[in-house]
């Protein structure tokens, strides 16, 4: 018992010397420097919009640029303003927790210098106050995330996307290199059709096996996906270099007077310039990605004429000990190219990364694994450190 009396007024006597060697004035001069920093800004943006460096066309006579309302738009928009809302919420209550346990004056609504600490000489019922606000704030918090998941839009699906999705498999897996040589494969779109008829016979000859050939022939749709991520980034380019030099066309059509307008007229007319030069280079870029030979991203989604049919490859579901989420599909013909895939249902479209496609699931584990080890390293190395050094003075 008296061990820990020690410890209880060692602590609070350590409490007390923080409180006691915080200067006052450090709460003026941030909200000072936070103030400076806000009007600067503002005085920055305000003189580019002066100068005329706001480059922005008008939506109206650019509907190319115009943004869509789409829901992930909306959905982004939404989480900005609850988080706001949160925030201001939670400054409120800790604003009347403070007043009710150090009374109303400045400091308390964080308009002065001074110092408030609600667990230093805490009575019946301040320690009352506390925990009513601990809970109050988690409850607020609570309720904005209630809040933030009605807003959120969920894509509207019609009935036929729907029954298109519940039609399709997902199989992960396919070859993309040879064993042996580790060279990668790269083919024309005759052979990516190629690969599609092989896959869809092979899925057939499976379902004619397994129910002893009173299946007939069934439709099966295979899209064999390659690796898009350099002709994502070209089309991205040049849709860019477009819209660019179509904004900068905007801007040469108004009217700029002056010496200042003159000099902005002489830099438009320059960019323009180039980008007349940039966009067929781009753009030819973008052809010529096209008609090259692309590898395979490992993965393709096959649509089936039913559901009953997708579920025929899902219905060998995986043991708990065996650490995986996929049915197996093997077909070719043992001990020679004999390929077994992973089986899934086939997500939305919208939640593919088609550019991360033909990473694959240890790569991804393993990036991940290197990530979250550096952030504990960089925490325990770095910050812990930091930390208890600017305690020195104080203890």
């Amino acid at each position: 018992m008296d061990r820990v009396n020690g410890t209880l007024a060692a602590v609070q006597g350590a409490l007390k010397t923080v409180e006691a060697e915080h200067d006052p004035s450090d709460l003026a001069s941030s909200l000072g420097m936070n103030l400076l920093i806000l009007c600067v800004g503002w005085a920055v943006w305000r003189v580019m919009r002066l100068c005329g460096w706001d480059c922005r066309p008008d939506k109206a006579h650019n509907p190319k640029k115009a943004v869509a309302d789409t829901a992930q738009a909306e959905n982004y928009i939404a989480f900005l303003e609850e988080c706001r809302n949160l925030f201001f919420t939670q400054t409120v209550l800790a604003a009347i927790s403070t007043t009710i346990n150090g009374g109303i004056s400045p400091m308390t609504i964080g308009l002065a210098g001074g110092t408030v600490n609600t667990a230093v000489g805490l009575n019946s019922q301040g320690l009352s106050v506390l925990c009513v606000d601990t809970v109050v704030r988690g409850l607020t918090a609570l309720l904005y995330i209630e809040k933030l998941r009605r807003r959120i839009q969920v894509p509207a699906l019609n009935k036929k996307d729907l029954d298109q999705i519940q039609r399709t498999l997902w199989l992960i897996g396919l070859p993309k290199y040879d064993r042996e040589t580790r060279e990668e494969f790269k083919f024309k779109d005759t052979d990516f059709d190629r690969v599609a008829n092989d896959l869809a016979e092979a899925l057939h000859e499976d379902m004619v096996k397994d129910t002893l050939g009173q299946v007939k022939k069934r439709k099966i749709k295979v899209h064999v996906a390659p690796i898009v991520d350099q002709l994502h980034t070209a089309s991205v380019n040049a849709i860019a270099a477009l819209e660019h030099m179509d904004a900068i066309a905007i801007e040469l059509n108004k009217y700029h007077s002056g010496c200042w307008g003159k000099v902005q007229v002489w830099h438009y007319r320059r960019q323009h310039k180039a980008l007349q030069e940039k966009v067929p280079k781009l753009q030819f870029a973008l052809k010529r990605l096209e008609k090259e030979k692309k590898g395979l991203a490992g993965a393709a989604f096959v649509t089936f004429e039913t559901s009953k049919d997708r579920d025929h490859f899902l219905k060998k579901k995986p043991k708990c000990w065996e650490c995986r989420r996929a049915a197996y599909f093997t077909f070719g013909r043992p001990p020679f190219a004999s390929v077994t895939l992973l089986c899934k249902r086939a997500p939305h479209p919208d939640d593919v990364n088609w550019l991360n496609l033909h990473i694959s699931t240890l790569k991804q584990v393993t990036v991940g694994f290197g990530l979250i080890t550096s952030l504990f390293i960089g925490m325990v190395t770095l910050v812990t450190p930091l930390t208890l050094s600017s305690q020195i003075s104080i203890i």
